[in-house]
């Protein structure tokens, strides 16, 4: 009897065993995302030469909103970690200021009058690129609701260069099955700013 107990408890654990070894598998995933424009966009947009075309109509972008969109590839090394690469594009969407114009001035270019402007509707303004390149650590990552934390590094398209930026995501989750998932993130990155969401496709 005392055999039969060792061998049905020896044959458990190779059970359990065996399936903590299926649990995991290397996964490469693709993510479409969406939300808040970066800080940069709201740093500097409209650019200095965006501003000065504008200024040479006689008009003036004002308020606007900063649309975000990202395409990832994540790579699943480990139970617990990802590494993450995604392209992310944003731009200023922007109200505009018309002044009236009042004569030439002496290299005989339209002068504006500052004191008169009426709403000259919305424009699409410098669209931005970056690149973005992350470690995923996953909290609980057999749960259905999962959660991570992120941080990278990410090359930004600059008005004159490019220029390095850190990434940041220190709660994001994920929700989903064995294929199809959503996610939703609190990233300060290249690619948005405290709310970014969308798909993801696992191979």
């Amino acid at each position: 009897m005392k055999r039969i107990l060792i061998a049905a408890l020896a044959l458990l654990a190779g059970s359990f065993a065996a399936f903590g070894q299926d649990a995991f598998r290397k996964t490469f995933s693709l993510e479409i995302g969406a939300g808040m424009g970066p800080m940069h966009m709201y740093l500097n947009n409209p650019s200095s030469r965006t501003e000065k075309i504008l200024a040479d109509m006689g008009q003036e972008a004002v308020n606007g909103v900063f649309p975000a969109f990202s395409l990832s590839g994540a790579l699943r090394t480990w139970d617990r970690w990802e590494t993450v690469v995604t392209v992310g594009v944003s731009w200023g969407h922007q109200q505009i200021i018309q002044y009236e114009p009042f004569g030439l001035d002496p290299l005989g270019k339209t002068r504006y009058d500052l004191q008169k402007k009426s709403p000259a509707g919305w424009k699409d303004l410098d669209r931005t690129w970056s690149l973005t390149l992350q470690e995923r650590v996953f909290w609980n990552p057999r749960w259905l609701i999962q959660m991570y934390t992120g941080w990278g590094l990410g090359v930004v398209q600059g008005e004159r260069k490019p220029y390095v930026l850190p990434s940041f995501t220190p709660v994001a989750l994920r929700v989903g099955g064995r294929h199809f998932y959503g996610f939703l993130e609190m990233p300060f990155s290249p690619y948005g700013l405290l709310y970014h969401g969308g798909l993801g496709l696992k191979f």
